[in-house]
């Protein structure tokens, strides 16, 4: 089977004009097949506090009242989604921007209110693995957003990581595939403010001792939950890296945070 890698990038990597440049650059040069999955919190979270509406953030993760999942709607599935695909198409790129509405490709279940009231967020119950299979099949990268459609066929917020993870396994019916989560560190760090202490590999077993000291929280946490399901799921490496280093990750080069399992 062929390698497909799912890249997913954040909001600081987002914000950021000359890395993101870089890193789609490097998309459009590179002949590796893969889907990009983006998130953009940062700007849901400030046009939201210009327009007088609360955020609130529980262990990375956002609660969505109503108001906020029309932000964030009009944030992931328009702004971004369309600034990107215009990226990548400048880049020679035939990217199509998509959420999981478009074609019914990821269905989603409103998270229940216990033990936490998040709102309108959905966790995801399934994803149409041809759906994808068929735009990369026709030379199309796939853009996707992190809104997702409920069993009323609502809108709802879900977290980009979690996406990103759960689109790496679905794939991997089809594909060999590797799930490389982008942002702005080098890696997984003991040390925030030190970019040298970034792990060259994490087992599901550091993770809990690291988040139970708390070297290890608040957004990191389900980027990590995530990533270790998929590779209990099939998914073939997953790796944290700085959006700087994706070069050297699609070049074979070692960087960043490698997760493993055994």
């Amino acid at each position: 089977m062929s390698t497909l890698y799912i890249i997913k990038i954040g909001g600081e990597t987002l914000e950021k004009p000359e890395v993101l440049t870089e890193l789609l650059k490097t998309l459009g040069a590179t002949k590796k097949q893969y889907i990009l999955v983006h998130g953009g919190g940062r700007l849901a979270s400030s046009v939201s506090e210009k327009l007088g509406i609360p955020q609130t953030m529980v262990e990375g993760r956002r609660i969505t009242s109503e108001k906020t999942m029309e932000v964030c709607t009009m944030v992931y599935a328009g702004y971004y989604s369309k600034q990107l695909v215009a990226r990548l198409q400048s880049e020679g790129i035939n990217a199509l921007g998509m959420c999981g509405a478009d074609l019914g490709s990821i269905a989603a279940v409103k998270r229940p209110k216990e033990p936490v009231d998040f709102g309108m967020v959905g966790d995801i119950a399934h994803v149409q693995p041809k759906v994808f299979s068929m735009l990369l099949g026709q030379g199309v990268v796939p853009v996707v957003s992190a809104v997702t459609m409920g069993e009323d066929f609502q809108l709802l917020n879900t977290n980009a990581d979690v996406l990103a993870s759960e689109i790496a396994i679905a794939m991997t019916g089809m594909h060999q595939v590797q799930l490389l989560y982008c942002f702005e560190k080098k890696g997984v760090l003991l040390d925030p403010n030190n970019e040298q202490s970034a792990l060259e590999y994490l087992t599901p077993q550091e993770f809990l001792t690291l988040r139970a000291s708390g070297q290890i929280s608040h957004g990191m946490v389900p980027k990590l939950q995530s990533g270790f399901k998929a590779l209990g799921h099939g998914v073939e490496g997953c790796s944290i890296i700085s959006s700087e280093a994706l070069e050297d990750k699609l070049q074979g080069r070692s960087c960043g945070t490698a997760l493993k399992i055994a």
